[in-house]
């Protein structure tokens, strides 16, 4: 998988602990992000995307049987890159807002879709935007 050196933030994260109750019977024994698409998990796909970015640490927020994404990723080595994972117990709002106060940047990807974007375009497109918005006031 090639990678490409990116002004984005190295450090994403993916929710992936919501209960997926409109796809049952489908994640009644699996979590959502780990239904397959195609030949591998809708998560990975997502991680792998981020990879081609150049993120190279991801945080993955699970709960719902949690274990089967934490025991199929690990700790990223497989994949070339640091995956923490942080269990909730709370609300996604609270995990996000605790992830932020020890990074600078902070983009999150709900799992539930597979973004066909340029992450690295749009970036840039928000750090002229603040620019703007900085020189304005």
């Amino acid at each position: 998988m090639s990678r490409l050196k990116s002004i984005l933030p190295l450090h994403a994260v993916i929710m992936a602990g919501g209960k997926g109750e409109r796809l049952r019977p489908l994640t009644d024994k699996t979590p959502k992000p780990m239904l397959l698409l195609g030949d591998k998990p809708i998560i990975e796909h997502n991680i792998d995307r981020l990879i081609t970015f150049g993120v190279d640490t991801i945080t993955i927020s699970v709960r719902y049987l949690s274990e089967q994404i934490m025991n199929y990723f690990g700790d990223g080595t497989d994949k070339g890159i640091n995956i923490n994972y942080i269990e909730e117990d709370k609300s996604p709002s609270i995990i996000i807002n605790r992830i932020r106060l020890n990074t600078n940047h902070l983009r999150s990807i709900y799992n539930s879709i597979l973004p066909d974007t340029n992450r690295h375009r749009t970036y840039k497109s928000r750090i002229r935007l603040n620019a703007n918005d900085l020189r304005s006031t």
